[in-house]
């Protein structure tokens, strides 16, 4: 069996991106030695998207539903 890998949002490299939003890319190969699953989190920007987007080497896990606010 192998063992749980535990990945912290802090320790992955921010990547700034256009449209703009920030994404880190918490499961992958150079994350965890995954090959087939990538999974990732963007903080879009007002008025901003994430464009349409295939990935040809792995599946894309998505949780599209979560929104947050940072207010002032």
């Amino acid at each position: 069996m192998s063992k749980v890998k535990a990945i912290h949002i802090a320790d992955i490299k921010e990547i700034k991106q256009d449209p703009p939003r920030t994404s880190w890319i918490l499961i992958s190969e150079k994350t965890i030695g995954s090959k087939n699953t990538a999974m990732g989190v963007n903080e879009t920007y007002p008025d901003s998207m994430v464009p349409e987007q295939m990935h040809k080497t792995e599946e894309e896990v998505k949780c599209s539903n979560y929104y947050f606010f940072r207010c002032a």
